[in-house]
């Protein structure tokens, strides 16, 4: 029995590597500029993620009900509809950010400035504007909520699975908890792997970064128009 809640913990960080929570948190990863940021964004997701399953497979285990599968359908439209959103955020801060610097060089022409190359994230007025508009806390929040809503969608399979292989509510609620843990541990990882890209990223030009950014609001937006899709039409 203490075996199979073993599993639960490494089922949890394979979890972690599912697509749309990669893509999820890939749009995260855009919005880090440290890995220490990276990581933390990576555990609020978990933490999210781990709360909902608790509470909504908990309750599920406890009262022994089975979600139908037209709430199920709906909470996975819910996760692509999210995806989209949070792909357009990153896209819309890409194109401030570029608008931005362009009007940054436009101004220093104007005032007979030459052309500054190799920019640093010190240097940069976008970046700076951006840090102060979007402290950790708010992002925090936003990985919080993310995290909670694949949580949602995905606790009325994972209690149904528990269900059938656990012998009574009190170790499938700890199943569920390992579970828990070891998709915050995976998903802690995989944001601090994919925070690394922007971090180098962010010691280049400007421009650099905000194409990284739109490159993830695009493969986010198109992921999350696919997902839509599968649910809506199959």
């Amino acid at each position: 029995m203490y075996r199979a809640l073993s599993v639960g913990f490494i089922l949890g960080l394979s979890h972690a590597l599912e697509p749309d929570h990669l893509v999820a948190v890939g749009t995260l990863g855009a919005e880090s500029s440290a890995l220490r940021r990276a990581s933390v964004l990576g555990a609020c997701w978990g933490v999210g993620h781990t709360t909902t399953l608790l509470i909504v497979g908990g309750a599920i285990l406890a009262l022994k009900l089975v979600m139908p599968d037209w709430i199920a359908r709906y909470l996975e439209l819910l996760v692509g509809a999210m995806i989209v959103l949070l792909g357009t955020h990153v896209l819309v801060r890409a194109a401030v950010g570029l608008t931005a610097h362009s009007h940054e060089h436009i101004d220093r022409s104007a005032v007979g400035h030459g052309h500054l190359r190799g920019h640093t994230a010190s240097q940069s007025p976008e970046l700076s504007v951006t840090a102060s508009r979007h402290p950790i806390r708010g992002a925090a929040i936003r990985a919080f909520t993310v995290g909670t809503i694949h949580g949602l969608a995905g606790s009325g399979a994972l209690a149904v699975a528990v269900m059938s292989t656990m012998p009574s509510a009190l170790f499938g609620l700890g199943y569920i908890g390992l579970f828990g843990i070891g998709s915050t541990g995976g998903m802690l990882l995989m944001s601090t792997a994919m925070g690394l890209p922007f971090v180098w990223v962010n010691s280049r030009p400007p421009r650099w970064r905000n194409g990284a950014r739109a490159l993830i609001g695009l493969i986010a937006v198109g992921f999350g128009v696919s997902y839509l899709g599968r649910f809506l039409f199959s």
